[in-house]
């Protein structure tokens, strides 16, 4: 796989992170929690696919601002969307998990974005981290049951 479609991969993957809930004390049960979460990352990832990833993406800063700057708006919302669900108490703890590591990923594609538009080279190793990242972010959302927000 060259290193464009890993990258590429890794960022459809971060900004797709999602979220859900429903249940007792108040919050969603974790299969409602997921539903939520699911349909949230669905539509994420629906928006992300519609921007193509440049051909060039490691090599031209001005190609890659152009994209993060486009992709970074669009997992900042999904991710403000899942945070906003609240889990009962049951799903509570792994759902903390899940929306720390989806704001993790956020800082990570905003630390992408700015060193991009910067033209900063050290932007290309922060992108190689984001696909190591990704594989956490899919552990904590199929601990969940979340399979969209896994992908």
């Amino acid at each position: 796989m060259s290193r464009r479609s890993v990258g590429a991969a890794a960022v459809l993957a971060l900004v797709g992170l999602g979220g859900c809930g429903g249940s007792s004390n108040s919050g969603l049960t974790r299969s409602q929690l997921v539903a939520k979460a699911d349909a949230i990352c669905a539509q994420a990832n629906q928006k992300a696919k519609q921007i193509p990833t440049p051909a060039n993406l490691v090599q031209d800063a001005t190609a890659a601002a152009a994209y993060f700057n486009k992709v970074v708006p669009i997992a900042e919302k999904g991710t403000d969307q899942l945070a906003a669900l609240k889990p009962d108490s049951a799903a509570s703890a792994d759902w903390k998990a899940y929306i720390a590591l989806r704001q993790q990923g956020v800082t990570l594609l905003k630390t992408i974005q700015r060193k991009a538009n910067a033209h900063d080279p050290s932007g290309i190793q922060d992108l190689q981290k984001s696909s190591a990242f990704q594989q956490q972010l899919a552990a904590a959302a199929n601990k969940l049951g979340a399979k969209t927000c896994g992908q």
